[in-house]
């Protein structure tokens, strides 16, 4: 039986390196401008598959066991101190016009946000805060909600040279990937499309300064990876609160069909400079 069980696991562990890749991937430091519905222009940054600007950050998709080779260029006019949390590895500084190798083996299945861990957090509110999932297996229904707020007026200070002060914050526009609602709706990547009975997974991550309470009208959702709270893990409920930086993996299987809404239970996180519901608002829509 020894022998056997030793048998067992070395075929085991050969297996999963066997079936383990090198994912070579490239991601630009941009600067541009974040337009909301209403046409309020934010000064914004983000982590771009090209050097051309998107609102949203690039997601990183991973199998477990796979190696990152990431190369980070900067086309920005700033250095960038790039950090990957929850993660052991220690920070990269990237110079104005630079690039930079970073090289990690993901051992364990996870949801990672890979940021800007400036000092005063001011690169990360102004947009430089993306997804790494690690898959443990392969799902065929997974959905990427990067929520985050923003103060109107202060990123321009910002890029003045303002200093952040949670302090005085006062956000007045929601976003999920970089979107305020009904326009969420259209990404596909974002909003939930099943069927009764399918397994579907949401990546949360909070990549803004406030506490998002997301609450699922309909369905229940299972907690299956927490960043925060490992100890949640296996809790089911309609409502889940998602601190600053914490990511969260959420499993649902509909049990019946039709258009459900889920927000933020601060029904201020539901507008958009003071107008409902354009903010963190989406609907599932699940077929029978």
């Amino acid at each position: 039986m020894k022998l056997k069980s030793y048998l067992f696991i070395l075929i085991s562990c050969c297996l999963e390196t066997a079936y383990s890749s090198t994912i070579d991937q490239t991601i630009y430091i941009n600067r541009g401008v974040l337009t909301t519905f209403d046409n309020v222009t934010l000064p914004y940054l983000s982590f771009n598959a090209s050097s051309t600007f998107q609102t949203q950050s690039e997601r990183i998709l991973l199998d477990m066991g796979d190696s990152l080779n990431l190369l980070i260029k900067n086309t920005d006019t700033g250095s960038h101190l790039i950090s990957f949390l929850g993660l052991d590895k220690s920070s990269t500084r990237i110079q104005a016009g630079d690039s930079a190798y970073i090289r990690y083996t993901f051992s364990t299945s996870g949801l990672y946000i890979y940021t800007d861990s400036t000092v005063d957090g001011s690169n990360t509110y102004l947009g430089l805060a993306g997804m790494i999932y690690v898959r443990k297996s392969i799902e065929k229904k997974v959905f990427f909600w990067n929520i985050r707020e923003q103060e109107s007026g202060l990123n321009q200070r910002l890029v003045d040279g303002e200093k952040l002060n949670p302090k005085t914050y006062d956000p007045d526009y929601f976003f999920i990937n970089g979107r305020n609602n009904p326009e969420i709706n259209q990404d596909a990547s974002a909003r939930p499309i099943g069927k009764v009975g399918d397994t579907l997974f949401i990546c949360v991550a909070n990549t803004g300064m406030s506490v998002h309470s997301l609450h699922f009208h309909g369905y229940h959702a299972e907690i299956i990876y927490s960043s925060k709270f490992t100890h949640h893990v296996g809790r089911s409920k309609d409502t889940h609160p998602v601190y600053p930086l914490e990511t969260l993996l959420l499993r649902f299987i509909p049990d019946k069909p039709g258009e459900y809404p889920v927000h933020d239970h601060n029904l201020v996180a539901v507008t958009g400079g003071g107008l409902y519901p354009n903010g963190m608002f989406l609907t599932l829509l699940i077929d029978p």
